[in-house]
Order: structure tokens, then C-alpha cells, then sequence
């Protein structure tokens, strides 16, 4: 039945409800004013339990149904009432909870790589290209072209049986390019397409590169090095994938000769984890944090081997391209050098920009992770990350909607975090994502706190018919958590969470 007030829940007795359900339904004009301080304030800091606080006043409400997950579409099933919160505008209309519509096919299930990965999708061994490139749809070049497209020729990988020529890239790319499904592309190191990583000076502009891809192309870091693909800002990606032909993104053993690179892997396991460093799209977005330039810029950590990249620019309308239909496989091997690479890092992307039908699998760390921006991104599939689901930073205002986030048994700590400016948690622009029809499963590692969402120094997001359920492991932590400071915009609507022992994170000294 429906709460029809606040429910002021205790920590000790309220909170512990193994296996309850929570349905969220916002109700009602919030308080005028709620906790909202930053490091500069000199007031006592409030009791450290925000979530607690957001649920009693009415930020938060729920009710309690009962829910399963359908294990062949991971579509989240439940007695709730159909959602009563029409979505905002700029959103596709429909009536369910979570990413994937109950009454109908999984929109994951033909272009998405399943294997041996942790948190893969359930049924057998399914590589996206193979029917393709076995009934012949995808044909090998007879003849190398490498050398005209300004790569270098690397010999031959067999893929399902056929023999592809492979280019291997180790420049920067600097005029337009398209990368044709008839040729194997090895990225021999951090490949930028144009020069828009360099400061920002009043001067002119770097031309814009654009780089196409074609249906059905497969791409590979080479394991176990900094191999990354990076769109500076100012250029383009036109990754043009499809439903029966994803671009494939993944890692290949290779030993670089002389002359040309050695292939000894196998194209087709994309199941390791962390071999390369992933895909980057950078661009002149909005961010509320700066290097000291008049030009609201930011600047990535560098190492010895990979130089940092500038990005951002003040304005949220430009583009960076598309991505659709995408695997990006075996990545975020950067992760841990703290370079901001993950599967697929979005730098101050322009609200032009759309991501659509995106797998990321196998990440050693975040799956996506954007810095500010706000571009339009939908349809994502995560399996077994190390580190997060989706991580959202430093000025975020884009849309998600249609977003499935799969923890395995070994790894996943936040299904999504968001973080405004940890330094000035008012600073502009606020994070404030508005997402909608989004899913968590599985509990990650047993040995490590989880929780499904948390939202932190200021986060502003609004949430829509989201759904957190625990699989194999439960949220230690919760589903839902609230660090730092409550913001007044912060909203759960039309929300199920389904998390043992407590739904919402426990007070305590963290918050």
C-alpha cells in the first residue's frame, strides 16, 4: 500500500527489512530548504545521515511490492501500479520500471558479446560478428590497403575462419579517416584522432578530424599496454554500427617487430579483463572544475608514457559525434595509473553528441565515466566492472535513459556514483544527470561495501523508474546512499529497490 506520509525509519530496527522491495513515488512540493553545505561553510556540519534525511522529507517516498528479474531479459518484474510520473519531457514515453520492457524482447540480446566474462548475460557463447563473418556478410580485403589509409601492414589474423589484413595505427590522426570492416585495426599505443588535447590560447581552433566507422569493424588495443583511442576535442567519431554488425572494440596479444606487429591472439575471446585502455571522446562541454585558464578548461593526469589531454570549453552544445551499436570489451587497464580511462570516458562532450546501443564489458574499471557535458546517451549495457557503473562528475547535465548495469561475483562497487566539485559543491554547473528507466543487478564481491546508486558533494540528479536488485551478492551498503551534502533538487521517482539487509544506506560517520 502507499506510505501516506514520511516514514521516519530507525536505523536499528526500521532499516533491517531482508528482502523488502521499495517503490519510490515523488509527492508533492519538497521543503524550501534542506542540508546543503560546502567545505567553505563554518557552521556545524549536520548529522551525517542524508539519505535517511532525504526519505523523511519526502524527497524520497516508496512502497513495498514484491519483484523478481526475468533471467533471460533482466527485465524487472513487480505488483507496483504502473509508474504515475509522466517522464519529463525529452525522454521516450513508457509504463515499466527499469531498462528493459517487460512485455517485450530484450533490446540487448542480438548485438552484445556473451561469454566467459563476470556478470555476462545468461545463454552460451555469442560473439556478435561470427554468423556474419562466416556466412560471408563481412569479407576480408584480398589485398592489404593499409598503407594508403596511412596505417601500417601487420600481417593477417583469422577471425572465424577468415584471414583479415590487419593495420596497425601508431600516429596521430590528422585529417578524416573511415575504418572499413574488411581490415583488422591494431591501436599501437594512445592513438588521438586530431589535436585538440593542446590548451586553449585565443588563437585559432584545430581543424576538425573526422573519423568513420564502419559497420561490423573490429578494433583492438594491443594487451597489456597504454593502446587507447582518444577523439580530441573539436573532432568527430561516426562510429555507424548496427544491430546485426556492432563495432568491436576490444584487446589483442600482439608482439611489435620492426616491420610489423606479430599477432598471436585470438580475436574473438573478448572475455579478459583490463588489457587496453579504451575510448575516449573529448570536447568543448561545460565543467565546474579548470586548470586556472580563462577558457574553463580541465587537464587529465598524465605518466611517462601517456601525455595529458586538455578538454572542456564552456559551451554544451557541440558535438564529438555518435556511437551506435559499439562493444567495448577487456578495458580500463589506465584505471589504476589514474589517467581517467576507463571503458569509455566522455571529456565535457557537447549536448550534439549521442550514445546509443553501447556495450561496455570486462572494465578493470568504471564502465562509463563522464566529466561534465551533457550529452545524450541511451540504451547501455555494463557487465562486470571493477570499479562502477556509471560515474558521473564535475558538472554533468546530460540525459540517460534505457541504462542496465550487471555486477559479477569478483568486482563492482557503485552501480552509479555522482559527484558534483568535491572542493566547492556549488560550484557551476552542478551535476545534475536526469536518468530514467535504469537498472543495477547483482551485489558485487562479498569482501567489498556496495551500494547500488550514491550521490555525492552536491549532485543534483533526478531519477526515474530505476530498479535495484541484488543478485548473487547483496549491497552490502544499501542501494541507495547520500554523501557530503543533500542537495534540494536531488529526487528518486518511480523507483523500485530491492536490497537486503537495509534498502537505504545505515547511518553512520561516513554519512
Amino acid at each position: 500500500m502507499r506510505i501516506a506520509r514520511p516514514l521516519i525509519l530507525g536505523v536499528a530496527a526500521s532499516l533491517a527489512l531482508p528482502g523488502c522491495i521499495f517503490f519510490f513515488d515523488l509527492i508533492g512540493t519538497p521543503p524550501a530548504t534542506t542540508t546543503d553545505t560546502s567545505p567553505d561553510d563554518t557552521s556545524p556540519p549536520p548529522p551525517l545521515c542524508l539519505q535517511q534525511e532525504a526519505v523523511d522529507q519526502g524527497q524520497i517516498e516508496y512502497l513495498t511490492p514484491k519483484v523478481s528479474v526475468n533471467p533471460g531479459t533482466y527485465a524487472v518484474l513487480s505488483d507496483a501500479p504502473p509508474p504515475s510520473t509522466a517522464l519529463p519531457s525529452g525522454f521516450a514515453r513508457n509504463d515499466y520500471y527499469g531498462a528493459v520492457d517487460p512485455e517485450g524482447p530484450a533490446w540487448w540480446g542480438e548485438w552484445t558479446y556473451r561469454g566467459s566474462v563476470d556478470g555476462g548475460f545468461p545463454g552460451g557463447f555469442f560473439h556478435p560478428l561470427e554468423r556474419e563473418i562466416r556466412d560471408g556478410v563481412i569479407v576480408p580485403a584480398s589485398t592489404s590497403r593499409c598503407g594508403p589509409m596511412g596505417f601500417t601492414d601487420a600481417g593477417e589474423v583469422d577471425v572465424f575462419g577468415a584471414s583479415f589484413p590487419v593495420c596497425a595505427i601508431t600516429e596521430t590522426i590528422l585529417s578524416d579517416t573511415e575504418l572499413t570492416n574488411d581490415h583488422v585495426y591494431l591501436l599501437g599505443g594512445s592513438i588521438r584522432v586530431g589535436t585538440g588535447d593542446r590548451p586553449l590560447g585565443g588563437g585559432p581552433l584545430p581543424p576538425r578530424v573526422n573519423l568513420a566507422i564502419e559497420a561490423g569493424t573490429q578494433i583492438y588495443g594491443t594487451s597489456g599496454t597504454l593502446a587507447a583511442l582518444v577523439i580530441t576535442r573539436g573532432s568527430r567519431i561516426q562510429a555507424r554500427g548496427t544491430a546485426q554488425q556492432p563495432i568491436v572494440m576490444g584487446a589483442l596479444e600482439a608482439y611489435p617487430t620492426t616491420t610489423y606487429n606479430l599477432i598471436f591472439g585470438d580475436p574473438t575471446n573478448l572475455s579478459s579483463r583490463g588489457l587496453w585502455g579504451g575510448l575516449v571522446l573529448s570536447g568543448r562541454g561545460e565543467l565546474n572544475t579548470s586548470v586556472g585558464s580563462d577558457y574553463g578548461e580541465a587537464q587529465s593526469p598524465s605518466t611517462a608514457a601517456f601525455q595529458p589531454r586538455f578538454f572542456g570549453g564552456g559551451t554544451n552544445e557541440g558535438s564529438s559525434g555518435f556511437l551506435n551499436y559499439v562493444v567495448i570489451a577487456e578495458a580500463g587497464a589506465l584505471a589504476q595509473a589514474q589517467t581517467r580511462l576507463d571503458a569509455l570516458t566522455l571529456e565535457a562532450v557537447g549536448s550534439a553528441t549521442t550514445i546509443d546501443y553501447v556495450q561496455m564489458l570486462g572494465s578493470d574499471g568504471d564502465c562509463l565515466r563522464a566529466f561534465g557535458g551533457a550529452p545524450k546517451v541511451s540504451h547501455l549495457v555494463c557487465n562486470g566492472p571493477r570499479d562502477d557503473g556509471i560515474d558521473l562528475e564535475f558538472g554533468f547535465t546530460g540525459q540517460i535513459q534505457w541504462a542496465l548495469v550487471r555486477f559479477g561475483t569478483f568486482g563492482g562497487q557503485r552501480g552509479l556514483e555522482s559527484d558534483s566539485n568535491p572542493d566547492n559543491y556549488v560550484a557551476s554547473p552542478v551535476t545534475a544527470a536526469r536518468i530514467a528507466n535504469f537498472t543495477v543487478l547483482g551485489g558485487g564481491p562479498a569482501f567489498s561495501e556496495t551500494v547500488a546508486a550514491v550521490h555525492r558533494t552536491g549532485a543534483r540528479d533526478r531519477v526515474y523508474r530505476a530498479a535495484y536488485a541484488e543478485g548473487p551478492q547483496v549491497f552490502s551498503g544499501g542501494c541507495f546512499d547520500v554523501d557530503d551534502t543533500l542537495a534540494d533538487e536531488l529526487r528518486y521517482v518511480d523507483s523500485l529497490f530491492s536490497c537486503s539487509p537495509q534498502p537505504i544506506h545505515p547511518c553512520g560517520d561516513d554519512g
